[in-house]
């Protein structure tokens, strides 16, 4: 048995957080013969085959508050991918992550991080083309009816908490220890685990760390 890893200092004895983290290392242990073991961080209703699939709530094999760091020991891990999920964290606890994820990871792993690009949206911003996107079709978003409105939905919706451009991603990738760092396109790597895995047309931000 490997020891517990609190990462954060909410973890106060006898909390409600401490027992929800404490419960997530019970829960993980049955995923610990997995060969190779990867993890989908915030997977949402997309469950994919042959991954561990972990949120917080929802049907996922594993149930966690990622806020609180990943019930894995150091280098068990051989791939993590998550999509859309890094921008809803605050930064601080989107660096946790980070770190937790450079801790779990073997040497050689990697890290498949897609979410929208900062720089996309301010180009966005700038055009006489802001309307021209996938979710702006939506019914639902039909009251935005202005560039201030898109760029304030952009920043603010879906519970955003930070958003990254690539320079700013791999600041914070480099600074929790991975100092390889490569853009990829949508549904496309050198890994065969890792291509075709991306389902939102709105992730034009993804890399690929490698522990």
């Amino acid at each position: 048995m490997y020891e517990l890893n609190l990462p954060t200092a909410v973890c106060v004895p006898g909390s409600i957080v401490e027992r929800e983290v404490i419960e997530g290392y019970v829960a993980a242990r049955r995923f610990l013969t997995r060969t190779p073991l990867r993890l989908h961080l915030g997977c949402g209703t997309v469950l994919l085959d042959g991954w561990v699939n972990v949120d917080v709530g929802g049907t996922p094999d594993l149930t966690l508050d990622l806020r609180y760091g990943l019930p894995f020991p150091d280098a068990s891990v051989d791939r993590i991918h998550s999509e859309h999920m890094f921008e809803h964290l605050r930064l601080a606890d989107g660096q946790l992550l980070m770190t937790e994820a450079y801790r779990v990871l073997r040497p050689g792993g990697v890290m498949r991080l897609g979410m929208p690009d900062l720089e996309s949206i301010l180009g966005r911003y700038s055009s006489p083309d802001w309307r021209d996107q996938p979710w702006i079709q939506d019914q639902a978003f039909g009251w935005v009816d202005s560039r201030v409105a898109f760029i304030n939905v952009s920043f603010r919706g879906w519970e955003h908490q930070y958003l990254y451009n690539e320079s700013e991603l791999r600041l914070r990738l480099g600074r929790v220890g991975f100092a390889q760092v490569q853009r990829v396109g949508w549904g496309e790597s050198s890994h065969s685990d890792l291509t075709g895995l991306e389902t939102r047309p709105e992730t034009d931000l993804i890399v690929e760390a490698v522990r």
